[in-house]
């Protein structure tokens, strides 16, 4: 029983080095694919937040997180007080 239970054991150690090689080989490989947090930031294609009212109308629109970008608009609600 010794030896069966030393086969076995060389064997699970064996599968999980190789299972955490293949795992560190795959996260650098997408890693290397990923565009940088600069890259992104730069990027032109964001999404845009508009803040509604409770009347439905737009607040303000914010593209890209950019201050400069966004435009202030009043409520109807803001307007009539």
């Amino acid at each position: 029983m010794g030896t069966w239970f030393y086969r076995i054991v060389k064997a699970g150690v064996i599968a999980t080095f190789l299972g955490i090689m293949v795992l560190g080989i795959f996260v650098a490989i997408a890693r290397s694919e990923i565009d940088s947090f600069e890259d992104l930031k730069a990027s032109p294609n964001g999404q845009m937040i508009r803040i509604r009212a409770a009347d439905g109308t737009v607040i303000q629109e914010n593209r890209n997180g950019s201050p400069e970008a966004s435009r202030v608009r009043k409520s109807k609600w803001a307007e009539a007080t």
